[in-house]
């Protein structure tokens, strides 16, 4: 092995081009530090898996899962070379992107109540029960009550802290080989107590608004307080490809303990990262849209971020005479002092051509730059390339530009040696580009008179500020925020008014927008989000209640008012699991689309749907269950199918039926109600096929439903939107 190792660390100074394009630039960064070539790193790799396998456990790595032809696997990165050299491997992956915390009246709003409450057309009452929460997120308060039975046992049925090394009260969890597991005996017994959450508290909010059962105190209770938890802890204070690897460690964790459980499970990610493609093409991306496709009874639910008004993205048609737009380098990032993303399809940034220069920020005069070049004709090795102005060196540009599928990327790494100076990217020639960073130049521009060329500079917006990543694969449902409530009473038994700029039912200025970078609908659906209760976490709960901010702690001193898209996300996720409990084996994408197709609408949304705010609408837990256009058939239901014509209506309502099998003994009939089950319409059914007709004009606009019942029992029901 040690003779390996030494060939191996020879080959990371005479790789070949061919191998470090198969890398990202994050990855070949990290081989340009010999005092790093013994770390064990985590990466992706997409190529022939039983291949990759066998090379990874020859070179001392760990094969930890796969999904289709993307392996995540750990290994040294001094052997990242040899791995590259194959033929049966195409790309490998690390990333340095950090994720990022996206921090009642809920279960009126989002109308969960009566899911819970089992109203018909509901045959029984669901919570959640039978099915696997699975929250990645800070941590847990694992003495919260709203997480304990009604015999005081925990809820969480697995704990991994990746955090947390060998602790003697638990064991590491294989084939990932770092943090500490608990089960639920280990956590009754006190065996967890190294386990916390984070001084915010925001793992606990968020999973008690997915999935707390409400036994603390005034019934805050969560959408799925029946289910089960497993909880994951990644660890977000560490600046390297930790990050998304170990979060792809903690879905896979999830789905293999509900799977050894023979349970249907859901998984909330309020966490995400703000840079990358946001097209889903990214390689842990695809690895998650597989794990999660890889059989039924998953789903994964995300927020979409909380940078609704922050300027992170410019995306625009590339002129021919040169455009620019600044980064603002006197502040670093933790990746570079100037980090900027650029992606595009292959046929729109073929012909396009960039440069990285730099402008005096006093006289605003271009002071140097690179050559402008092409995509095409950077592709290859990472780059590095000194600007001078004059004979004196003013900064040093690096990059990589790559081709992945039918996506061309070309990322800028800026180390100015000054920071006197506002670095420039610029473009020309003929095609479309999207980049994204935190150091876009947010200050006055100056005027025509002072820079005439400013005329020519590109702002950044606000639009595609989603999260990126998995959060743009098809296979995620992402989640944006609207304001859950007015006003609350506190700790004080004060009532707290919330400001009447984001009344209830608004959509929050801090929700994220899209679309993604290939012009798919994100995020998919929202909920209300902001100004929501939930279970607080101990330490912070008084923290708040000796400081100013003691009036965010609710009535009873158990549950705080916070906000975000962090805690729209598990109302959704816990939609899913209601969902999951009465449809067990249904696919992601049956979930995915009883979710969106049973969005409702109202004045705030909208008839303009889907879009890039709201998605769908706003999510409708009792409808999604209620099954408003997949069909809410049970078990051993009669047979039976209707069809409605025009959808929606506005004068009169069709529909068209078919009974096969149908009994002369028994009664037939169609049902119109409204989302509250209350009857509106009635209509008897003699034949075995045909249609009725029945006016709708004098009805409120808005969703109702259409059933189709034989005796009292339930054959299928459907959305109708009347106009």
């Amino acid at each position: 092995m040690k003779k390996l190792l030494s060939i191996v660390v020879a080959m990371v100074f005479i790789m070949s081009a061919q191998g470090q394009t198969k890398m990202n630039f994050s990855l070949n960064r990290k081989l340009q530090n010999s005092s790093r070539l013994q770390d064990e790193i985590a990466v992706f790799v997409k190529g022939d898996v039983e291949k990759i396998k066998t090379l990874i456990q020859q070179l001392g790595g760990v094969f930890k899962y796969s999904a289709g032809d993307i392996a995540a696997v750990r290994m040294p990165l001094s052997a990242v070379p040899v791995l590259a050299s194959k033929n049966y491997v195409s790309r490998i992956e690390c990333n340095d992107m950090k994720l990022e915390k996206l921090c009642d009246t809920m279960t009126i709003n989002n109308n969960v109540w009566p899911v819970h409450a089992g109203f018909p057309p509901l045959a029984q009452a669901y919570d959640g029960t039978g099915v696997v929460m699975g929250i990645i997120d800070e941590g847990i308060d694992l003495l919260h009550p709203d997480f304990r039975d009604i015999n005081g046992n925990t809820r969480i049925k697995f704990l991994w802290d990746q955090k947390i090394n060998n602790d003697p009260g638990g064991i590491t969890p294989m084939p990932y080989g770092y943090g500490t597991e608990w089960n639920s005996v280990a956590i009754n017994n006190g065996s967890a107590s190294a386990h916390q959450d984070g001084p915010y508290g925001h793992g606990s909010l968020v999973s008690g608004i997915a999935t707390g059962n409400g036994f603390a105190v005034n019934n805050y209770q969560g959408v799925a307080p029946g289910s089960d938890i497993i909880f994951v802890s990644p660890d977000l204070n560490v600046s390297d490809n930790v990050f998304l690897a170990s979060l792809t460690d903690a879905i896979d964790y999830i789905f293999t303990k509900a799977n050894a459980m023979g349970k249907p499970v859901v998984i909330n990610i309020s966490l995400g990262t703000y840079l990358g493609s946001h097209d889903g093409q990214d390689l842990q991306a695809q690895l998650i849209g597989g794990l999660i496709s890889a059989q039924p009874g998953r789903s994964v639910v995300c927020a979409a971020g909380n940078a609704g008004i922050a300027k992170l993205h410019f995306g625009y048609n590339v002129p021919a005479d040169t455009a620019f737009t600044w980064l603002n380098t006197s502040f670093g990032s933790p990746y570079c002092d100037g980090y900027v993303g650029i992606f595009g399809d292959t046929a729109d940034m073929n012909s396009i051509e960039f440069s990285a220069g730099a402008d005096d920020n006093v006289n605003y005069t271009y002071r140097g730059g690179t050559p402008f070049s092409t995509v095409p004709s950077l592709l290859g090795p990472p780059f590095s390339i000194d600007v001078f102005n004059g004979i004196n060196r003013i900064g040093v540009v690096q990059g990589q530009a790559t081709v992945f599928g039918s996506t061309f990327s070309l990322e800028y790494c800026i180390e100015p040696d000054t920071p006197n100076y506002l670095w420039r990217i610029m473009t020309r020639g003929n095609g479309r580009i999207d980049a994204w960073s935190f150091q876009f130049y947010q200050g006055t521009l100056p005027s025509s008179s002072v820079m005439p060329e400013i005329v020519k500079y590109i702002p950044p917006d606000t639009t595609e500020t989603m999260v990126s990543s998995f959060s743009c694969r098809d296979e995620v449902i992402t989640v944006g925020s609207y304001t859950n409530r007015g006003h609350y009473t506190d700790v004080h038994n004060t009532i707290q008014f919330y400001p009447a700029i984001a009344p209830p039912g608004k959509l929050s200025g801090f929700s994220s927008r899209g679309p993604t970078r290939d012009g798919r609908i994100k995020p998919d659906i929202t909920a209300s989000g902001e100004n929501i209760a939930g279970t607080g976490y101990g330490p912070r709960v008084t923290a708040l209640l000796n400081g100013p901010s003691d009036f965010m702690v609710a009535a009873g001193g158990r549950h705080i008012v916070d906000g975000g898209t962090s805690m729209a996300s598990p109302i959704v996720a816990g939609t899913a699991a209601l969902y999951l409990q009465k449809n067990p084996t249904h696919t992601y994408q049956q979930v995915k689309a009883a979710i969106l197709n049973c969005a409702k609408t109202d004045s705030w949304t909208g008839n303009n749907l889907p879009n890039p705010v709201w998605g769908y609408g706003k999510v409708d837990a009792f409808a999604t269950v209620a099954g408003c256009t997949i069909g809410i058939n049970e078990p051993d239901k009669l047979n039976g199918t209707i069809t409605l014509s025009p959808n929606p209506a506005d004068e009169n309502a069709n529909v068209y039926y078919s009974l096969p099998g149908k009994k002369p003994s028994q009664k037939y009939f169609i049902r119109l109600s409204d989302v509250l089950g209350k009857n509106m319409i009635q209509v008897p059914l003699e034949n075995t096929a045909g249609y009725v007709s029945f006016p709708v004009e004098n009805l409120s606009q808005g969703i109702y439903f259409c059933s189709l019942y034989a005796g009292n029992v339930l054959v299928e029901s459907k959305k109708l939107v009347v106009k």
